[in-house]
């Protein structure tokens, strides 16, 4: 099982086409851990993983108009958010 990667804190969009989840995956090899942020269209089953999870991002809610991706930034520093939209 620790071998499995990990779904985490899935958030359906406001308007209930997609769902914004964190995907943990660990490297074994490596010793560490890594987690990700990940959108799934519930129409399609397409899913991807969101470009702004190369900035740190790792959690994230949905905006009520325009349905973007509101993500913070975890670490010591301040927190930023972003708006990332749903599309690329």
């Amino acid at each position: 099982m620790a071998s499995l990667d990990r779904i985490d804190d899935p958030r359906v969009s406001p308007d209930g086409h997609h769902v914004l989840y964190a995907l943990r995956t660990v490297d074994f090899a490596a010793n560490k851990a890594s987690k990700s942020l990940w959108i799934v269209d519930l129409k399609t089953h397409a899913s991807r993983r969101l470009k702004i999870s190369d900035g740190g991002a790792t959690s994230g809610r949905g905006a009520r108009t325009l349905s973007p991706a509101l993500s913070e930034a975890s670490g010591p520093a301040s927190q930023p958010v972003w708006a990332v939209p749903v599309a690329d």
